[in-house]
């Protein structure tokens, strides 16, 4: 009969050597001898975790406890089995323990910080990891979480420090360099990040993070065509992979190539069904394509919200808000584009001029880089609340402490979205503004703010959500104080006129490319100026030129243009005589800039939301003459400016200050009303709660 302890010693040296199979067997006859040996429930429990059955490890590794409570790995080996399982809570105590019962142990110490990450606990964690750091100086791994904390604290500068830490000690380990090539991009030291990732690929050449990560950098760069080639180079190993499918979709619709993107977000929606993120971004892309209707756009985001976000009842949902009418109510904004971003712009007005005696004001940033317009917000809120790194039950519960009466999403499925929270319904009154620009699909939300020329009359029945329509417009405008002067026509009276147009190239569809090179046909000696980053790509600008060209425009009549810095954009205009506004995605942010640096824009009102932010915009401020609503009427319009040189320079000469003097501007009147909406829904549900 074989001796226990050599059978366990057996069955420990084929587990170290990696030959699982046999370790199994080893330990099973063990236990078959003696069913209640506990190590070798817990090295079973152990190989089981190791080959992926974490839930039998739970059971086997438990059962061991319950024979002997005081070894250290006994505690740790579950702890990790229960973290694989998604159960960080259950496993901290169990670290807890093993530290009771072995003190100062890195490792599981290390370990205990990573759950609380989990937990999105992200300074406690780095607290923990510097504990180990400060008697283990040289633990490379602990280093290496320590960055990963920093980072979803959004602390990169801090990061990047920890991580340089990891890689000097263990410089062989390629997630170091990964990670180390990702904090570096998120501080801006683009090129110190693809030294890292290439290191990594030195490494393991086929790093499927490392090759993603490296697209992402191509991509926020500009140079689209290295990053559509380095996510095929990933996909053609990897072709069910979820991240990398989803942003080839986006990198292919930034080159407006819509039709080539769809089929990627889908199929990274069927690699990973469960992520509520990358379905969203199918639903954001959707509104490029201009084959798709409203009934259709309706379906995907209910299809979204059935899947994502099942909305609790609202009775179960809310929690105690003192139910008066008229009091002070405390207003939440959500966003991860606090920034230089069409919604940090759009959110100026109104925090700066909200009436405190009628809204306290608390923004929760999911912002990760912060610049002077994120600044600017900070000083006007009344909060500010990072939500880097926080659990939507974490930030759920953080709501609910702030007492917020009425949750604001300004993102609806954009990047960086948090409609998860709001499917919990941490506030009484959730609303959807300035962030999206459709219904969210959500029931959770109750309201989106819009205006009667982005919604007309009827236009609700594509919402889930009620539409409150704000009297003017949907937003406010605040110029930037850097912004140039109006410069003169410079078409003059007699240069040639040039069209321009400075939206995402992502909205340059080929109906769009037929309408205007119409136009330009129409006036053979016109031009016209294509600003947008994407444009930067060589290879992104021939193909543009190609669309053009195959429309009977000669290339040399083109002006294309990558991205530049904000005031250099808005100096661009000064090269601008009529600005073209593209369809169905109509500009918003882009289309206010236009007009505040004197150039008319030119829109086609179509059926959806996305499709009339320039038509609400014109309205405004004072130009309803320039919306059309068929293509023959767009040509006309354009055309009919193109021709009269006189009228387009006192157009130029009046835009600004017409539209300074407009309610597209007057941030405390569009303050006021957005109070008065906020009032009116808050007092309904004061209304429903009594009944």
């Amino acid at each position: 009969m074989d001796n226990i302890e050599s059978l366990l010693s057996e069955a420990v040296a084929c587990h170290q050597a990696g030959k699982l199979t046999e370790a199994e067997a080893l330990y099973r006859r063990v236990l078959d001898r003696e069913p209640g040996n506990a190590d070798a429930l817990h090295l079973l429990g152990v190989a089981a975790h190791q080959n992926g059955f974490s839930e039998r490890a739970v059971e086997l590794i438990g059962e061991a406890i319950s024979r002997n409570d005081r070894v250290a790995d006994y505690h740790n080996n579950l702890a990790e089995a229960k973290r694989a399982l998604g159960r960080p809570a259950e496993a901290l105590q169990h670290y807890r323990r093993a530290l009771d019962l072995r003190p100062g142990d890195p490792e599981t110490h290390t370990n205990l910080a990573n759950a609380l990450l989990d937990l999105g606990q992200a300074d406690a964690a780095a607290v923990e990891y510097r504990l180990v750091l400060g008697q283990h100086p040289d633990f490379a791994a602990a280093h290496y979480n320590l960055g990963n904390a920093l980072a979803r604290a959004g602390q990169f500068d801090a990061a990047v420090a920890a991580y340089r830490q990891a890689v000097a000690l263990r410089p062989e380990v390629v997630d170091f360099h990964n990670n180390l090539g990702h904090a570096l991009d998120a501080v801006g030291e683009s090129d110190a990040a693809l030294a890292a990732y290439r290191r990594a690929l030195d490494l393991d050449p086929d790093h499927k993070d490392t090759l993603n990560n490296l697209a992402l950098l191509f991509q926020s760069l500009g140079r689209l065509t290295d990053a559509e080639e380095t996510l095929r180079r990933l996909l053609a190993r990897h072709p069910d992979h979820a991240e990398a499918n989803n942003n080839l979709g986006n990198v292919l619709l930034d080159q407006a190539r819509i039709g080539e993107a769809m089929p990627y977000f889908r199929r990274a929606i069927e690699a990973r069904p469960g992520d509520a993120a990358v379905h969203s971004n199918l639903l954001f892309a959707l509104h490029y394509d201009p084959a798709q209707d409203s009934a259709g756009l309706l379906e995907a985001h209910r299809a979204w919200a059935e899947r994502h976000a099942a909305a609790p009842a609202r009775a179960a949902a809310r929690r105690v808000n003192t139910r008066e009418p008229d009091r002070t109510l405390t207003v939440g904004y959500v966003s991860a584009d606090l920034r230089q971003h069409p919604v940090g712009w759009f959110l100026l007005p109104v925090l700066a001029d909200h009436d405190r005696h009628q809204v306290k004001a608390i923004c929760y940033s999911g912002v990760a880089r912060a610049d002077d317009i994120t600044a600017a917000l900070k000083r006007s809120a009344d909060g500010w609340v990072s939500t880097l790194g926080v659990t939507d039950e974490a930030l759920a519960e953080r709501i609910r402490a702030d007492g917020i009466d009425i949750l604001v999403d300004l993102s609806g499925h954009t990047a960086g979205n948090r409609l998860s929270v709001f499917a919990g319904r941490p506030a009484p009154v959730q609303v959807s503004w300035a962030g999206y620009f459709d219904t969210t699909g959500m029931k959770a939300i109750d309201c989106v703010l819009s205006d009667p020329r982005e919604t007309p009359l009827g236009a609700e029945r594509w919402f889930v959500e009620e539409v409150a329509r704000l009297p003017d417009g949907y937003i406010c405008y605040a110029p930037p104080r850097y912004a140039p002067a109006v410069a003169p026509l410079p078409a003059g009276t007699d240069r040639p006129i040039t069209f321009g147009c400075f939206n995402n190239l992502s909205k340059v569809n080929k109906r769009v490319v037929a309408l205007w090179s119409g136009l330009l046909r129409a006036l053979p000696e016109s031009r016209l100026l294509l600003k947008s980053k994407a444009l930067g790509d060589g290879g992104v600008a021939d193909r543009i030129r190609g669309l053009f060209a195959a429309r009977g425009v000669a290339p040399g009549r083109l002006i294309l243009e990558g991205g530049t810095a904000h005031v250099d954009l808005l100096a661009s205009y000064g090269r601008v005589d009529i600005a073209l506004d593209p369809f169905p995605y109509s500009g918003g942010l882009t289309t206010c800039e236009a007009l505040w640096m004197g150039v008319p824009v030119v829109t086609l009102a179509g059926e959806w939301f996305v499709s009339r932010h320039a038509t609400s915009h014109l309205t405004n401020a004072g130009h309803p003459e320039f919306v059309a609503e068929t293509d023959a009427r767009y040509l006309e319009i354009a055309l009919s400016l193109a021709l009269d040189r006189g009228r387009l320079a006192e157009i130029r000469a009046g835009l600004r200050p017409q539209m300074a003097a407009s309610p597209l501007c007057d941030g405390p009147r569009f303050t006021r009303n957005i109070e008065r909406i906020y009032r009116e829904m808050w007092r309904r549900g004061c209304e429903r709660d009594s009944e």
